[in-house]
């Protein structure tokens, strides 16, 4: 069973946090480990951020998680940003399975206004899972194989760098023209997916992170692969919904 846990409750009942992890973390974090690769932890945040085709909402305020003991945590009527910002709530489900965990976000437009293409943004940080954070690849290109995100063309200097999910690009691109140099529409996703992976032993170990609502992917040298989904066009009262997946599997591994 993979394994999920509330950032607050890792920190309180583990000794050997990494450093960059000892701070607090004021955005709504699950730390996800695998039973099998116990030296290994991955960082999900759910959401980091909410925005409209305007731009962000700023950081999305922590939350209070509740663990019903069975495999699920979740929050729900929290602020979509922080004080004096944005008016609506959200609120998220994920539920842990033998390979991976499924999630689901819902965010409501409190406001006055409509908010055209609500969007939320996903981070999946790989930092501390050794060769993982090496492998991080993107669905690109015309034959829609999975490539090397630093091996894309995009300048260096950009560290955090955004792409369209080509079957929603009209939604991306009204997003991302408003995200300054990250945005980067001449790479073109084939699907609603991010991975990394490393080799251990005779197979090819990998993770990613997918859902039918990614509309952007993201990938930076921090290193993490990130995802924007799409809400659509909310109405003052209205709730949106997305959903995704983690998941872990591997396959042989055949050395070049």
């Amino acid at each position: 069973m993979i394994k999920v846990t509330p950032f607050e409750s890792f920190r309180q009942h583990r000794s050997d946090i990494p450093a960059e992890l000892e701070a607090d973390v004021r955005i709504p974090t699950l730390i996800i480990e695998h039973p099998d690769y116990s030296e290994l932890l991955w960082a999900l945040r759910l959401t980091e951020f909410f925005g409209d085709a305007s731009g962000q909402f700023g950081y999305q305020p922590n939350v209070q998680w509740n663990d019903d003991g069975a495999g699920a945590v979740s929050y729900a009527d929290s602020r979509v940003a922080p004080p004096g910002g944005a008016s609506g709530t959200c609120g998220c489900r994920v539920r842990s399975g033998e390979d991976g965990l499924t999630f689901q976000i819902d965010v409501t437009n409190q406001s006055s206004e409509t908010w055209l293409d609500c969007w939320a943004w996903l981070c999946l940080i790989h930092r501390w899972s050794r060769a993982f954070q090496a492998n991080c690849e993107l669905p690109v290109g015309d034959s829609g194989n999975w490539v090397p995100a630093n091996s894309l063309e995009a300048p260096l200097e950009r560290w955090l760098k955004w792409c369209p999910v080509a079957e929603h690009a009209a939604m991306a691109e009204r997003i991302g023209q408003n995200q300054g140099t990250r945005w980067q529409p001449h790479i073109q996703a084939t699907q609603g997916a991010v991975r990394a992976w490393r080799a251990h032993s005779s197979h090819q170990q990998f993770i990613q992170l997918s859902s039918p609502n990614a509309i952007i992917l993201g990938w930076s040298h921090w290193p993490c692969t990130d995802m924007g989904v799409g809400f659509g066009t909310l109405e003052p009262g209205q709730t949106g919904k997305v959903t995704g997946q983690l998941e872990f599997h591997e396959k042989p591994y055949v050395p070049i």
